[in-house]
């Protein structure tokens, strides 16, 4: 744009003036544009110092130790992870990860980021032996991920020097061991000193079997022998209980299955325990609603004979007054029994301790009854052994119903 002017000075001269114009709307506005954008740019520089430092601040708290690499270096390292492995910062630049990696474990870790790098399913944690400066091995567990920047795979690695949790874990396994072998060392002195007991009591019992049926008449030395004759029995029982639970604990409770008639073990267990039912005054009544062609089953005789024997004694020696009531059925080739009293009855708080060993619901009681507290657990574990069920229904002051279910073979 070009203007030619004339003008005139204050005393009357002419002159002449040329003018050039250029319209700069334009670059006024890319200016003010570049200032804004200028501007825009130093507050995103501030927040992006305050984020890297906010970054390096949170990293660097970091109670693991964390590595930041791609394929040719080791970009970042936390203090944590210098603490871990006892070297400076200066130390791990220009250096790859797996240099610190114990030769033995280099080729796994070099997979497992192999693995991150196709993308492919893996698992988060890598178990790994480090190196520290010292020499020393570090026990670690790298939770490893990836981002890409630049299309550039960062790696980032958080490091937790397992170490003294591993120690801690062997330790505990050690002192695992040594209990079980002592637990074993126990068990096989009990089953041995049980049996070592066992036979002369049978010689005992033997004998004063012997002595009730020689003086007969004389009143004095029949109780006498009785009373042997009683208590060596309990004591024979108390050591069988023994035994039991020795074979439990050692896994050595075998079964032994065979056709039987079922109606003849509760005959059996019945008549056994017919006479103490009356010394207590108690009604002892054994019903069976099994068809004559369902009598044979196929099981453990012997165990299913122990499962009775304990269920019936218990329920002699907690009730007072009353009944004992024993019903077999089975249904669904399943035995079923079901032995209820009218005894003191077991409340909440003790049914959870009914089937632990020698735990005994009530100490006083016991006392007073007997026991050792190892019948219900005996029973607990025929039936788990025998793939069967246990059921117990009981209130505190009324009595006790248990129902076991065992699967049978005919």
């Amino acid at each position: 744009m070009f203007y030619s002017l004339n003008a005139m000075y204050k005393d009357g001269e002419l002159f002449g003036i040329s003018v050039f114009g250029k319209d700069i709307t334009e670059q006024t506005e890319l200016k003010k544009e570049i200032f804004e954008k200028n501007k825009l740019l130093r507050e995103k520089n501030k927040i992006l110092i305050k984020n890297e430092k906010l970054f390096r601040r949170l990293v660097e708290s970091s109670i693991i130790g964390i590595m930041i690499f791609d394929s040719q270096n080791i970009l970042f390292v936390n203090k944590n992870l210098c603490k871990i492995a006892g070297f400076s910062k200066k130390e791990f630049e220009n250096k790859l990860p797996h240099d610190f990696v114990h030769p033995d474990d280099r080729e796994h870790f070099i997979s497992e980021l192999e693995i991150r790098k196709r993308g492919e399913n893996f698992n988060d944690d890598i178990y790994l032996r480090g190196i520290s400066k010292r020499g020393n091995i570090i026990d670690m567990l790298v939770l490893c991920s990836t981002i890409i920047i630049d299309d550039q795979i960062i790696y980032i690695a958080n490091i937790i020097d397992i170490s003294k949790r591993k120690q801690e874990t062997m330790e505990l396994f050690i002192a695992k061991e040594k209990a079980e072998a002592s637990d074993k060392l126990i068990v096989s002195f009990l089953r041995n000193i049980s049996h070592e007991i066992k036979t002369p009591l049978n010689a005992i019992n033997g004998f004063s079997q012997l002595i009730v049926d020689s003086v007969k008449g004389n009143e004095d030395l029949e109780e006498y022998s009785n009373l042997i004759t009683e208590n060596s029995k309990q004591l024979i029982e108390i050591v069988n209980d023994v035994i039991d639970v020795s074979n439990i604990y050692s896994d050595d409770f075998s079964l032994d299955f065979n056709e039987f008639n079922c109606s003849e073990i509760i005959y059996e267990i019945k008549s056994l325990y017919q006479k103490l039912a009356n010394e207590k005054g108690l009604i002892l009544t054994s019903r069976t609603d099994i068809s004559s062609e369902d009598l044979i089953i196929n099981s453990d005789k012997q165990k299913i004979k122990k499962i009775l024997s304990h269920l019936i004694s218990n329920s002699i020696k907690f009730t007072k007054t009353g009944e004992i009531n024993l019903y077999t059925t089975i249904k669904d080739k399943k035995l079923i029994i079901t032995v209820s009293d009218t005894g003191i009855g077991i409340s909440e708080e003790n049914l959870k301790i009914i089937f632990e060993p020698f735990r005994q619901i009530d100490s006083g009681v016991n006392r007073m009854q007997g026991g050792n507290g190892v019948g219900l657990f005996i029973v607990k574990s025929i039936i788990d052994l025998l793939k069967g069920s246990f059921d117990i229904k009981t209130k505190l002051g009324e009595g006790t119903t248990i129902t076991i279910t065992i699967p049978i073979g005919k």
